[in-house]
């Protein structure tokens, strides 16, 4: 077990075969500087933390404290995926299709990604940064992104980079940490020499200035060798490792190269402006999807090396489907139905090779390239992980499911490891007729015997000073700072504990605010009244006291006059406001 535990989290070797059994680990070194444009809040978050198998993890986390060997890169197996219910963020072996580890980070918006580096991984947020340490399974910072929009990942060595797409901004997570600024709105990142000992070099390419521009590991800011035509539109992709653009506007693909243009060759059909191109090529075929006349394209890339190239393949869809980009490993192409919500995959002749169900709930799947060459593809709720072998194209369905520990001082970060819990075996059950590659993995979780031990979080009320202040009142968690404000907010009560997942009778608890600023309250219906947006999902509130715990209503306050609200533990409000009971909040 303690094997298997540790491999889970080793990287490999960079140059070696990514579904190579053995592993090599990654020792730890100091953290990475951090950008100061990028590092904001500091704040410890109290976490609990699971650990499977603990004997072999907690080895591998005190052993590993050498210094890495200058020079020395390594692959990141594996993904990790959030699951909205669990709040926690979860670690799936590509190679084994295990669920291996596990980080609570309470209060994260739902559909988060996760992406990680060679010490740290990161929960990414539309507002919010959270990071935690790969070898101790917990939280470190929580970080202001330089956008509020979801950003394309690149998960490559030197990385993870986040590049914020309608902001020009890039940020690189790894050593040296950076925000670089682009000085426009950007397309589809690609990155080269992901194995080369100096890193990977991310490209970017400006929408509006058609500049092809590269950030080398540690670059600080952007070079532009090349530059598309005035008025052509074009997406950039890889092929033999060297950058090149699909210029859909002259039906051509170029490789770039430190002076310019290099190589090109016919693409040999008519693409749409809207067409999504892989990042990359399967077999030196390059994958286009056509999402107006639901087609994907297959094109020869041999004319870029002078060699006699074949005439584009055309595989039609499902014309009611809506796909995502293409993405491809060494020898398959995945196409999420955001329709269906499925998974198809084909090889480089176009033949469908299977059809996956993806799982769960919440919205549109999300496919991405590991680091390891394996595609990944995260349920809308992070509750189930299809993994797509880089060789065979197998696809396995991985439910994301482990038990949480709690906390018993939920605001004090705690250096010992958490408790463990041994799992059953693993039962490989298969869901579709022998000749196909798609199966099942299953974790069983040992249940608990008795009332569920609860992951628990406090819940701030803050207030402003001033008669008239617009949002007066504001209610938080602990981990998530109440916003700057004028007059500044200050802590005025704790008003309990709520939970950090979802549990039999609860309901989600969220913050909502008045679309012009003037007013912000919480609710308990998961939906937010009309003219108010919501800001955050706080946790769980309970609909009636839970078993075993101390508990106390949790009442919210309403002016009657100018709609002014706040929380309280108080059944009731002064004489000209009314209240309305949102559920209970643990008091012990």
């Amino acid at each position: 077990m303690a094997d298997q535990t540790s491999r889970s989290h080793d990287n490999v070797l960079r140059g070696l075969v990514s579904d190579s059994p053995h592993r090599a680990r990654c020792a730890s070194s100091p953290k990475p500087l951090r950008h100061p444009q990028f590092a904001t809040a500091r704040t410890r978050l109290a976490v609990a933390v699971l650990m499977v198998g603990s004997a072999g993890l907690v080895g591998v986390a005190v052993s590993g404290q050498a210094a890495t060997p200058p020079g020395l890169d390594f692959i990141q197996v594996g993904h990790w995926v959030f699951h909205d219910g669990l709040q926690s963020a979860f670690h799936v072996d590509g190679s084994t299709n295990q669920v291996d580890a596990q980080v609570p980070v309470p209060g994260v918006e739902r559909g988060s990604q996760v992406v990680q580096g060679d010490r740290a991984g990161y929960v990414v947020e539309r507002s919010r940064i959270t990071e935690f340490d790969k070898s101790t399974l917990s939280v470190d910072n929580a970080s202001t992104p330089p956008a509020v929009e979801q950003p394309a990942v690149l998960e490559v060595a030197g990385g993870p980079y986040l590049v914020y797409r309608n902001a020009g901004q890039i940020v690189r997570l790894g050593d040296p940490a950076a925000t670089v600024p682009a000085g426009g709105p950007l397309s589809t990142p690609v990155a080269t020499g992901e194995h080369g000992p100096d890193g990977a070099t991310v490209w970017v390419h400006r929408i509006d200035t058609g500049s092809l521009c590269d950030l080398p590991k540690a670059a600080i800011r952007l070079a532009c060798p090349a530059q598309l035509p005035e008025g052509h539109a074009g997406s950039l992709t890889v092929v033999d490792d060297r950058p090149t653009v699909v210029d859909i506007t002259s039906k051509t693909v170029r490789v770039i190269g430190k002076d310019g243009f290099g190589e090109s060759t016919a693409i040999g059909v008519d693409l749409p402006v809207t067409a999504q191109i892989a990042t990359g090529t399967v077999d030196g075929w390059l994958a286009a999807l056509d999402p107006e006349h639901n087609r994907l394209h297959l094109i020869d890339t041999a004319g870029l090396a002078n060699r006699p190239a074949v005439k584009p393949v055309a595989v039609d869809l499902p014309k009611d489907g809506k796909f995502a980009a293409p993405v491809v490993s060494e020898r398959t192409i995945a196409l999420v139905d955001q329709t269906r919500n499925e998974l198809l995959t084909y090889d480089s002749n176009g033949a469908l090779k299977s059809t996956t169900k993806v799982p769960g709930e919440g919205g549109a799947p999300r496919a991405s390239r590991g680091e390891d060459g394996r595609i990944y593809v995260d349920s809308a709720d992070g509750s189930h992980l299809l993994v797509v072998n880089s060789d065979s194209g197998a696809v396995a369905n991985v439910s994301v499911a482990l038990p949480i520990t709690s906390s018993a001082s939920p605001v004090t970060r705690s250096t010992a490891p958490a408790s463990s819990a041994s799992l059953a075996p693993v039962a490989v059950k298969p869901t579709a007729p022998p000749s196909t590659t798609t199966f099942t993995t299953t974790v069983s979780v040992p249940q608990p015997s008795g009332p569920p031990a609860l992951q628990l979080i406090p819940l701030l009320s803050y207030t402003a000073e001033g008669e008239h202040t617009r949002a007066k009142y504001y209610t938080t968690t602990s981990q998530r700072p109440p916003p700057q404000h004028d007059p500044p907010y200050r802590q005025t009560a704790t008003l309990g504990q709520i939970a950090t997942r979802s549990y039999p009778g609860t309901r989600l608890l969220i913050a909502c605010e008045e679309d012009w600023g003037a007013e912000r309250t919480t609710v308990d219906s998961g939906t937010c009244p009309s003219e108010f947006t919501k800001t955050a999902d706080l946790g769980w509130i309970f609909s009636s006291p839970p078993e075993a715990h101390p508990s106390a209503p949790l009442y919210r306050c309403a002016h009657k006059y100018f709609g002014a609200s706040y929380d309280t533990l108080e059944s009731r409000c002064s004489d000209d406001v009314k209240s309305e009971r949102l559920g209970y909040v643990v008091t012990g």
